[in-house]
């Protein structure tokens, strides 16, 4: 939907991309093809209140908000002839794909759930942000505060996120960690390293069942 005038008998190498107005993603070093990133901003101080003490912060890692979906495309070495006054615009044809990923985690089974308020959670060592000149999640790391936990009647936790990945040359572990509210105003924590279930996991879908979540103490 945009246009770019570019001078005619010269090749480029074009890069486009799309998101929504209100995204959570945010597009910095936008003057250069291989440093331009997309990112996410911290959380708020009322998030980082509600998660302290129950959720260990890895050193060096930020806690952000999730990704929205960025779509992407890019083409090298693109030939602009030269054309004619009056001549018809000369158009690019780009497939765009999104640089961001939607995970699922499903959990089974938290104990005594009628006796939860509320949940939150984040993950670390996801990728802080992804260089989208080459399509490639970061080396920098960060952790994801996950929008959407949901807790069903029968004590199961239906989780879906969005995030740039993780970079396995990177080495750093990915552990789930929930805060759990009771209806009494306590809280609790839950922590599991998930490392082993993102590798190899073209479906994206991670299952955890476990007996260690108990409302009731």
């Amino acid at each position: 939907g945009g246009y770019a005038y570019l001078m005619p008998g010269r090749e480029y190498d074009i890069m486009v991309y799309s998101f929504d107005a209100e995204s959570a993603t945010i597009i910095e070093d936008d003057h250069n093809l291989k440093d331009i990133l997309a990112k996410t901003s911290p959380v708020s101080d009322s998030v980082m209140a509600k998660l302290d003490g129950y959720v260990g912060k890895i050193e060096g890692e930020m806690i952000v908000y999730e990704p929205d979906h960025l779509f992407v495309g890019k083409l090298e070495d693109v030939y602009v002839p030269m054309r004619g006054y009056g001549a018809a615009s000369f158009q690019i044809d780009i497939c765009a794909r999104t640089v961001v990923q939607t995970w699922i985690v499903e959990i089974d089974k938290v104990h005594g759930a009628e006796q939860i308020e509320s949940v939150s959670g984040v993950i670390s060592g996801l990728a802080d942000h992804n260089l989208i000149g080459r399509c490639e999640p970061s080396y920098d790391q960060a952790t994801v505060f996950l929008d959407t936990v949901s807790l069903a009647e029968d004590g199961h936790i239906y989780i879906k996120f969005n995030t740039f990945g993780c970079n396995t040359l990177a080495g750093h572990n990915q552990v789930l960690s929930l805060v759990f509210t009771d209806t009494r105003g306590g809280n609790f924590s839950f922590n599991v390293d998930i490392s082993d279930k993102f590798k190899d996991n073209p479906l994206q879908y991670i299952f955890i069942e476990t007996d260690d979540i108990e409302a009731l103490h």
